[in-house]
């Protein structure tokens, strides 16, 4: 009899991650609204090193495309927000975010001097930073200084990617990214149920190791998301070992980050 993993069956718009199980807690977005808004998005320091600098000079590159003019016709999409989220998300994922969450856009969300552009809804995406090299390999010296850098170049191509993709269903549509952008994307995180926010930080229930944000916002009507509850924290139980509704177990991520980073994700070195 053939083994059948749980995962064949697990709708590609959920992602690997059961964030679809973790508990959620509206009075968590009541005080995300009742937040100030800040600042608009910058680097605090320059870059540490010349990947890192290469990393920022290629995320400009995205940054000058983050804005598209919406084709002219409305495309034959259909109307059930439902139906298109799962398209919106299914495009994510299928581009390597690690997690996507919608939610509608708040007043406060918008950075301080930034002019509101006329978009009801938010598309907050996640990317986990990638694993630094062994202490004993030569490439940690020049990647360790830049993990931050290539996961926001990364996610921040993925955004202007979905923008466009949006734009050209005929919505309009803005892709926010580290460095530029108008919005809050730590607090369209937490109001698209993807972070929990403890004080002023911001908490993943399944990512330990650090992970960058960028922002859609648009026009275009979409489902959305609920803030996670405080205990969502507390999500890596015995469902996310086993691989709770076909999603990556907990076992399985750590037997990936057990294998050495220069070997890659297939086991090449046995061919």
């Amino acid at each position: 009899m053939l083994l059948r993993l749980p995962s064949r069956n697990r709708p590609y718009h959920l992602g690997s991650y059961p964030m679809e199980a973790l508990p959620t807690d509206s009075a968590a977005g009541t005080r995300e609204q009742q937040r100030p808004s800040v600042d608009p998005p910058g680097f605090p320091s320059a870059p540490r090193g010349p990947l890192a600098g290469a990393l920022r000079d290629y995320l400009d590159i995205f940054v000058q495309n983050a804005v598209t003019e919406p084709a002219p016709a409305k495309g034959p999409v259909p109307d059930d927000p439902y139906r298109r989220m799962v398209d919106i998300k299914g495009y994510s994922y299928f581009m390597n975010a690690s997690q996507v969450g919608i939610c509608r856009m708040e007043p406060n969300a918008w950075c301080r001097g930034a002019e509101p552009l006329a978009h009801e809804f938010a598309i907050a995406l996640l990317l986990e930073h990638g694993r630094i090299p062994e202490p004993e390999n030569p490439a940690r010296a020049w990647i360790e200084p830049a993990v931050e850098e290539a996961a926001d170049c990364r996610i921040g191509g993925i955004a202007v990617c979905l923008a466009g993709h949006i734009a050209q269903l005929g919505w309009s549509a803005t892709a926010h990214v580290r460095g530029a952008g108008s919005v809050d994307a730590g607090r369209l995180s937490v109001l698209a149920g993807l972070n929990v926010r403890i004080e002023d930080e911001l908490h993943n229930p399944f990512i330990a190791r650090g992970f960058s944000l960028a922002v859609v916002t648009t026009d275009y009507a979409l489902e959305v998301d609920q803030p996670l509850a405080d205990k969502a924290l507390r999500a890596k139980g015995p469902g996310y070992w086993l691989g709770r509704n076909g999603a990556t177990s907990g076992r399985e991520r750590n037997r990936r980050n057990r294998r050495a980073t220069h070997l890659g994700a297939y086991p090449m070195e046995t061919v």
